[in-house]
């Protein structure tokens, strides 16, 4: 199989080998018996995707200390959502990635990463841009945090309006 000439091979991850200077993150998984899978894992690591990252999601990855932009995937079915969370590494530390389908009943995903540790957050929650059908193992990396907008399948926004008629009074 070639690569198309207009299309940048995907870079991917080379984790750094265990030191006093690295730490570890995991995904994370809700089984299902009847229905599919919900999961959230480090899809990729300063755009430079995770191998196989959907399926070694409850393997410890290994991180070198430090500022990283990781991108998380979460989901379930064909419900697919992804962004970047800036966090801070510490060194010898171990993370999860944690998150919540639909929060609020509202649709969507909303994760973080947490210190295994303390139990508590380390990053602020990002919300995900949903991916309608993306498939973790084909897709790219993300080059940049995406805004996410506002869905049309019913949900409905107030958005702040002030009427002016036509001479322009209120």
């Amino acid at each position: 199989m070639s690569t198309p000439k207009n299309t940048i091979p995907i870079e991917y991850y080379a984790p750094p080998a265990t030191s006093s200077q690295t730490a570890t993150i995991i995904g994370n998984i809700y089984d299902r018996k009847y229905v599919a899978d919900t999961i959230a894992f480090v899809f990729a690591i300063d755009k430079k995707k995770v191998f196989d990252g959907y399926h070694k999601l409850r393997e410890p990855l290994v991180l070198q200390a430090g500022e990283h932009d990781l991108q998380i995937w979460c989901g379930r079915g064909a419900f697919n959502y992804t962004n970047l969370v800036k966090v801070n590494i510490e060194p010898n530390k171990k993370y999860q990635v944690g998150y919540e389908l639909n929060p609020n009943k509202q649709q969507g995903c909303v994760f973080w990463i947490t210190d295994l540790e303390t139990q508590k957050p380390v990053t602020e929650l990002v919300n995900g841009v949903e991916l309608w059908r993306a498939n973790p193992i084909t897709y790219r990396p993300i080059e940049q945090f995406l805004e996410p907008r506002p869905s049309t399948s019913g949900q409905s926004y107030t958005v702040p309006i002030r009427v002016i008629n036509k001479m322009g009074h209120k």
